[in-house]
């Protein structure tokens, strides 16, 4: 019932939502118990009611901002609480996000970047246009910014997980290498972009070959 609860709040009482969850990572972040956890498990499965919200940019810009000076673990929740409102990073989120990417402004870059960690990591694939667009922005800004987006970039392909069958590749493996090598094919050669998905390609295919060694050893 909490679930249901929060999915009705979250389209008749967005703002309200929204910062009750800021409060609460808050007061999480400044030394609440143990026990206390700033938002319930998959409590973005609860909030599919934003996505009937209109006009969300303000709620979103509110947390993109919250996010700019968060610590210790707001800069965990906070991500999490913008891939729910923005339903999954959505073109409503993707469109708060650039607002920031496209400033010039390295901190905001930063800020707008590091909220994908709260993204799954299929987002980076099948959000190739605004991956790509992300990168060439970013790009114009200087090495050091860019090396420190993509690191964020790699970090949200590299968090995938799942179950596979032992001596075969993990599937979530093979669709990131072959989804990433089909993206990287499509982009102009020597361009940051592409270096970026033959990168994700590459790790995923070392995770591949990592796995079946140690699948090997295992039946050795």
């Amino acid at each position: 019932w909490t679930g249901q609860f929060l999915n009705h709040a979250a389209e008749v009482a967005p703002r309200e939502v929204v910062q009750l969850f800021l409060r609460r990572a808050r007061h999480e972040r400044e030394g609440a118990s143990d026990e206390f956890r700033a938002m319930p498990y998959r409590f973005e499965n609860s909030l599919s009611g934003f996505g009937a919200v209109e006009g969300r940019e303000p709620l979103l810009r509110e947390i993109r901002d919250e996010f700019v000076d968060a610590t210790g673990s707001e800069r965990f929740w906070i991500p999490q609480l913008f891939a729910a409102v923005s339903q999954g990073f959505d073109p409503v989120g993707q469109a708060i996000l650039m607002e920031w990417i496209g400033s010039g402004d390295a901190e905001k870059v930063r800020a707008a970047v590091g909220l994908l960690i709260g993204g799954e990591w299929r987002f980076v694939l099948r959000n190739s246009d605004f991956v790509v667009e992300l990168i060439r922005e970013v790009g114009t800004a200087g090495d050091e910014l860019l090396q420190d987006v993509l690191g964020v970039l790699h970090s949200v392909v590299a968090s995938r997980g799942g179950m596979g069958t032992p001596g075969e590749p993990m599937p979530h493996d093979v669709e990131a290498r072959d989804e990433a090598r089909r993206i990287a094919d499509a982009q102009p050669r020597g361009s940051a972009e592409r270096g970026f998905f033959e990168e994700v390609a590459a790790e995923a295919e070392r995770a591949i070959r990592s796995s079946l060694e140690r699948d090997a050893e295992f039946e050795e």
